[in-house]
């Protein structure tokens, strides 16, 4: 797959108190995490699907790996001295899940733009309508010297 338009299965992040984010100095009033998990359940609503519950570990697990990508300039599920996707999520703390999946893009440089390519791909709107899914996260990382900028993750369980 060629570099434009990237999209691709990866994980969530983490909830956490920020200061980055906030009302003030025009700032986004919530990590673009938690964004991704409200954008989602917004999709799910449409579908008549109950929204998926923002869980701690995931949202750590999504924004550690959004991080990681931006650093290493590595749009996958796997990046350099980075265990497995399923790993990086357990050392996470989340440890009793049953059927995890994982949304990765990058180079989409709004929420929306990522959020709609993931629903233009067969796989990755699987991920995000799935039913059976309960518990999501959602991370986001930017660098100004990484080729795509913009590193997007989702991961979910039931």
């Amino acid at each position: 797959m060629g570099r434009q338009g990237f999209a691709q299965f990866m994980g969530q992040v983490e909830e956490q108190d920020d200061t980055r984010y906030g009302t003030g100095h025009g700032l986004p009033s919530e990590p673009p995490g938690h964004q991704l998990v409200r954008l989602t359940n917004e999709q799910r609503t449409n579908q008549g699907w109950p929204p998926l519950k923002a869980a701690r570990e995931l949202m750590n697990s999504a924004q550690l790996h959004g991080d990681r990508m931006a650093a290493h300039d590595c749009a996958s599920h796997n990046c350099p001295d980075e265990p497995d996707w399923i790993t990086r999520i357990e050392n996470a703390g989340y440890t009793n899940h049953t059927a995890l999946e994982e949304n990765v893009a990058a180079g989409h440089t709004t929420l929306s733009a990522a959020v709609n390519a993931w629903m233009g791909s067969r796989a990755h709107r699987a991920n995000m309508l799935n039913f059976t899914f309960r518990e999501a996260g959602g991370g986001y990382a930017f660098s100004g010297t990484a080729y795509y900028h913009h590193y997007w993750t989702m991961d979910f369980d039931p």
